[in-house]
């Protein structure tokens, strides 16, 4: 058994794996959130990047900060979901007069909503209009996965998808006192070139990885809280903002592994964190849900994925960077794949850019983390 040597050094906090934070317990992302704060007093804002970087809860705490703020998940939801959820939440949080109002005007009843497409912008208008008579003039929405939503209601309902996100580019463009934040990790383009359009008002902020110093302090918060043993906190806290690439959701997950032990004599120190994330990725039940990166390019390439698997098979397996040239060298000598044309190439790098599987680097691409290739490597390779 261990022993914990308690430290002043950081801040305890305990682990929360996968669950919502408290605002408080956000971590490193004051200054972004300042940033975005103070774009929002201009403009609306398109909060972009990879998957576990903490864009829900930047924007969680931005909503606890806004008095007249709406928080939505569309991931999953179809356009009519998205709006009745809309007024749910003008109900909970607008001290209901709001949404009361709505209600009585359309005569709406209780249970599932049920609109006719063509009602759908008239109510979305008078949800609005209703907000910002309430809030005094002023309303913020924000809606997690908005790409995600478009493209998925697009496939359940042609052009419910892209009816909503015009709808809202004319609700931003006609209301002065309405803003929008809208958060995504994976690119419009899914949903086809009218979705891209919709939402080309807006800024784009693009959510960068914690410092390592923002990292680390997360780290050493989370091994404090728990209250680990380790051979220096410092240090092992650094590997551990270092191996998770500045990624929070990977520090709450390498902590969480450490919590879980079992735990060496006489603690866990730097040269431990790596056989920690090995664990992780070999897990078969998978708790970093890195199998699903595999997945979902079957999913949202569709005709491309054979070219799209095959772009990152080879920046996987390659052990030096790749530049374009040689990628299509290398995949235009597979017969499942040949010929490869050129410009449909660069157009599968780009959006698998726009998806964040990849990151621009000089005169090629890699992957967007370390962590990514080598559970690519492992789950789709057999690399270890």
């Amino acid at each position: 058994m261990t022993n914990f040597e308690p430290s002043d050094e950081f801040v305890p906090r305990r682990v929360n794996f996968g669950g919502n934070l408290a605002p408080g317990d956000v971590v490193g992302r004051d200054e972004e959130i300042a940033k975005i704060r103070g774009q929002l007093e201009r403009t609306s804002v398109l909060l972009t990047g990879e998957r576990r970087l903490g864009k829900t809860s930047v924007a969680r705490v931005i909503h606890a900060e806004h008095p007249r703020s709406i928080l939505l998940d569309a991931e999953g939801q179809t356009e009519v979901g998205l709006i009745d959820t809309m007024i749910r939440r003008l109900q909970e949080g607008w001290g209901g007069g709001a949404a009361s109002k709505i209600r009585l005007s359309w005569e709406l009843q209780a249970g599932p909503l049920r609109l006719a497409p063509e009602d759908r912008p008239r109510l979305l208008d008078d949800i609005v209009t209703t907000a910002l008579e309430v809030g005094g003039g002023s309303m913020l929405i924000m809606v997690d996965e908005l790409p995600w939503f478009a493209r998925d209601a697009e496939l359940r309902e042609p052009g419910s998808g892209i009816r909503l996100l015009a709808t809202l580019r004319r609700l931003r463009q006609t209301n002065l006192g309405l803003r929008m934040l809208l958060l995504g990790s994976r690119g419009f383009h899914h949903a086809g070139p009218a979705a891209e359009d919709a939402v080309n008002d807006v800024f784009k902020h693009r959510l960068k990885p914690l410092s390592e110093a923002n990292a680390t302090e997360l780290a050493g918060s989370l091994l404090t809280g728990e209250e680990i043993a380790c051979t220096g906190a410092r240090k092992v806290a650094t590997t551990v903002a270092r191996a998770a690439e500045g990624y929070p959701y990977y520090i709450q997950g390498i902590v969480e592994r450490m919590r879980l032990g079992p735990a060496p004599e006489p603690g866990f120190a730097p040269a431990d964190i790596d056989r920690v994330i090995a664990e992780a990725i070999r897990d078969p039940d998978d708790p970093w849900s890195m199998r699903k990166y595999i997945d979902r390019v079957g999913v949202m390439y569709g005709e491309a994925a054979p070219l799209a698997y095959a772009v990152l098979d080879a920046l996987a397996a390659a052990e030096e960077k790749i530049g374009l040239d040689d990628l299509e060298r290398t995949l235009s000598l597979s017969p499942q794949l040949a010929p490869v044309s050129r410009t449909s190439l660069v157009s599968v790098a780009r959006r698998l850019e726009s998806d964040y599987y990849l990151l621009a680097d000089g005169p090629g691409d890699r992957f967007t983390t370390g962590l990514l290739r080598r559970a690519w490597r492992l789950h789709r390779l057999g690399i270890e």
